[in-house]
């Protein structure tokens, strides 16, 4: 959680938004990155790893730390430089050989080149003629040419003019077919004609339409008729029912009287008359349907009749119609006759007109080749002074490329002169200067931290300790010497608590020489201890409480199994471990 904004995601995602807060660089995510190990955290059981490695991995531990073997690995590239720079300079003596001899080469290709100048010079003036006469021969071919297109348009006149003959001709026998074929069928439709009885058209539409009305009124008469038959059926099936009903009725369904014989006498002879009555009419209905129903299929049969006489009308119009317009036709068609033949006679003059022209021109085509066999020998002649030309364009420009070639050889060995005495100069300085320096700016970097690490090591220690017969101080490859009772010892004859006491003095002051000497990344104010008191007896870790107030840090984490720890901080996280899985308990 951020200033209350809660964040969650995979352990790499939450280490990597750590590592952004602490401001480390990108590659120092790495689990193995030395920097990360001694600045916040050093897991348990490796605080004391690095004073108990030899002093040659302790120093080049540290050296990585500090960022102090950068200047190992720059005095390692210095040498692989100056071998590179003394190969380089071995091949550019190399290539400075031969530059008498190029002068000389350029001398003698300045002298080819004006020969082939005054070549080039003389073959321009024969091209020149050569091209007026090929020039003049194009222009009578261009005439000659003209004079063909001509002969061909007659020729394809003349084609065209036989066609168009031929297809009138054809056309004048197709007319000439179809105006017979009309003859033959004008009287074939005229004797139609004479066979077809004339009828008085509008007499017949009128007894049609009388017909029709006529019929329509029997229609209505005969729905009328059929309506009344219909009724009187209803009130003969009413009477009927009635009759059924009486005779079975014993009391009357309105009054609940007894029905007595008289009354469905009475009733049922009343009945009996009415079914009577309209039995009379039923027949008097029916006899009059049936005599309307004959006259309007009369009617309709003559009506019939009426319609095939007007439908023979209809036929003799049509037929009559195309009489007329055959006839109208052939008149056309003899029209077309007379336009055709006048066409063929204007074809037939034209046509020998052209023949004429096509004769007058019958030589043009061997006079042009004639000509153009001059013109190729024109051009021949032309292409190869061309050629000459251009292979003595092509030796002057390949000895312009070898003298540009021999300026640039000649340019490149300068150049390379040039960085010859760069690359001596640059040699020099390195070996008397630029290495002189490197190695006093590490012993004095190395010196700086050596001081500061040495003399926050011995403070932590008598922080921890307090005990005059034991001391401690860093040599030159910054591990730790133990001086007991006036004599060193190793640190391996030491306690546990003691080499603990050593390992933690050891890991604040390499914290605090970090974090002063790398300001880049933020961990001044942050240090995580895990299990920084293995070892310690009651007293020690009573002076733990003045070492955790001297660390001085905003924000310490310890990890401990130690109860007494608990009274030297301010918040307490109990975790607990069940079948291999931890938990939070307070």
């Amino acid at each position: 959680s951020i200033d209350n904004e809660k964040f969650e995601g995979a352990v790499t995602e939450i280490k990597s938004k750590i590592l952004d807060i602490l401001n480390y660089p990108k590659e120092f995510a790495k689990k193995t990155n030395l920097l990360y190990k001694f600045t916040v955290y050093t897991p348990q059981e490796e605080m004391k790893q690095i004073i108990l490695e030899s002093g040659d991995i302790r120093l080049n531990t540290l050296r990585h730390v500090f960022g102090i073997d950068k200047y190992k690995r720059i005095k390692e590239n210095l040498i692989l430089i100056q071998r590179e720079l003394r190969s380089e300079k071995k091949v550019f003596e190399t290539k400075l050989e031969g530059i008498d001899v190029l002068n000389e080469k350029k001398k003698m290709n300045q002298a080819n080149l004006g020969l082939l100048s005054d070549e080039i010079k003389q073959l321009k003036l024969k091209i020149e003629t050569a091209a007026k006469s090929l020039k003049e021969k194009n222009e009578s071919l261009l005439k000659y040419e003209e004079r063909i297109k001509q002969l061909t348009n007659s020729k394809n006149k003349k084609t065209l003019l036989e066609n168009n003959l031929r297809n009138n001709e054809h056309r004048l026998k197709e007319i000439e077919q179809n105006i017979e074929n009309n003859t033959l069928k004008i009287k074939e439709l005229q004797q139609d004609l004479a066979n077809i009885k004339m009828i008085d058209e509008k007499a017949l539409q009128t007894k049609f339409e009388a017909n029709s009305k006529l019929m329509e009124d029997y229609t209505g008469k005969i729905e009328a008729g059929k309506t009344k038959q219909t009724k009187h059926a209803t009130i003969k099936s009413s009477s009927i029912k009635i009759i059924d009903q009486i005779e079975t009725l014993e009391n009357c369904p309105l009054c609940r009287q007894q029905v007595t014989a008289q009354h469905k006498q009475d009733v049922v002879g009343r009945e009996e008359e009415k079914i009577k009555l309209i039995d009379n009419n039923l027949k008097t209905i029916t006899d009059f349907l049936t005599k309307i129903v004959q006259k309007k299929e009369e009617l309709e049969q003559a009506n019939k009749q009426i319609k095939e006489d007007l439908s023979k009308i209809e036929i003799r119009r049509l037929k009559q119609k195309r009489v007329e317009e055959l006839e109208s036709e052939q008149i056309n068609k003899n029209k077309e006759i007379e336009q055709i033949i006048a066409d063929i006679k204007n074809f037939q003059t034209e046509i020998k007109i052209v023949k004429k022209s096509i004769i007058s021109e019958s030589h043009i085509e061997t006079d042009y080749n004639k000509e153009r066999k001059l013109k190729d020998e024109l051009m021949e002649e032309n292409k190869n002074l061309e050629i000459s030309q251009a292979t003595v364009e092509r030796d002057i420009l390949n000895i312009q490329e070898i003298n540009l070639d021999l300026e640039n050889q000649l340019q490149e060995k300068a150049d390379q002169k040039k960085k010859l005495d760069y690359i001596n100069e640059t040699d020099n300085w390195l070996n008397k200067m630029f290495t002189n320096l490197i190695e006093l700016m590490e012993k004095n970097v190395l010196l700086k931290i050596y001081n500061e690490f040495n003399e926050l090591f011995r403070e932590w220690f008598d922080s921890i300790i307090e005990e005059e017969t034991i001391s401690v101080r860093l040599d030159e490859s910054f591990t730790p010497v133990i001086i007991q009772n006036g004599y060193e010892t190793s640190i391996h004859n030491l306690s546990g608590g003691e080499k603990t006491s050593v390992a933690l003095a050891y890991r604040l002051a390499l914290n605090k020489v970090i974090n002063d000497f790398i300001g880049t990344i933020k961990t001044r104010d942050f240090i995580i201890l895990d299990e920084p008191t293995d070892g310690f007896s009651s007293e020690q870790l009573d002076r733990i409480r003045d070492v955790l107030q001297l660390i001085n840090t905003k924000q310490t984490i310890i990890v401990s199994h130690e109860p007494k720890m608990e009274s030297y901080v301010e918040n307490v996280v109990r975790i607990a471990k069940q079948e291999h899985v931890s938990r939070v308990l307070g």
